[in-house]
């Protein structure tokens, strides 16, 4: 009788170890657990990238597709560099951009309306920031001539930039090295700003305030001579 005992006492502990061994080894097994920050399982995300070129820069446009309703939007995705746009150097490197100006005093005041009659007349268009320039057209292109600003910062001209429509002078420049030949480019400001300043009792100016003599408007001349035109594009 105790005999029989035992040997149901040895199989009970028996099975007891078995099912112990059965359930610590499942509990030990891993498992890949995505979590939030909340602990919500999600399925894997696919993410597209692609990159588009304007002007310099690089936008990332990310789509993001998942089976579940949850979302994830990573606003650390590192920025894309692409390589740096080589540009076009003109042939004569060592030459530093100068400009050659002439100022057009008033004895009083310029009226704006006339100083807008003078800039028709010559062809003389107002850019988008507010002062004139002059171009060259040459077949689809147009080149820079020289500009026209109000001599007082910032220098608009436009009608509607202005607290007072009486000028106290022009600014006549150009910036040479040029894509045109400089020289007859300043010949052509030269007659304008004296056209401009005898028809409306101006007197002319270098940027030093001293009266422009024939001696200033020849060292003008060496000096725009002096500089090659860049090669066209």
């Amino acid at each position: 009788m105790h005999e029989n005992d035992l040997r149901v006492l040895l199989l009970l502990i028996g099975i007891v170890f078995i099912l112990y061994i059965f359930f610590s080894s499942k509990n030990k097994k891993k498992y890949k657990v995505y979590k939030t920050r909340n602990h919500i399982d999600i399925n894997l995300i696919t993410v597209n990238t692609s990159t588009i070129d304007s002007e310099n820069f690089k936008k990332i446009y990310i789509d993001i597709n998942t089976k579940t309703d949850f979302q994830i939007i990573n606003k650390d995705i590192p920025k894309i560099l692409s390589k740096p746009i080589q540009m076009k150097l003109p042939l004569v490197l060592n030459q530093e951009k100068r400009l050659i100006i002439i100022n057009s005093l008033a004895k009083n005041y310029y009226n704006i309306n006339q100083i807008y009659d003078f800039m028709e007349e010559r062809s003389i268009i107002m850019n988008d920031i507010g002062y004139f320039e002059k171009f060259h057209l040459d077949k689809y292109k147009s080149f820079l001539k020289y500009s026209i600003t109000n001599i007082l910062n910032p220098g608009f001209l436009d009608k509607n930039k202005l607290k007072y429509l009486r000028i106290k002078g022009l600014s006549f420049f150009m910036q040479i090295p040029m894509i045109l030949e400089p020289l007859s480019v300043f010949n052509e400001m030269l007659v304008d700003v004296k056209k401009f300043s005898k028809r409306n009792n101006g007197f002319l100016f270098d940027v030093h305030n001293s009266k422009l003599t024939n001696i200033m408007v020849k060292n003008f001349k060496k000096i725009v001579i002096s500089y090659k035109n860049e090669q066209r594009k």
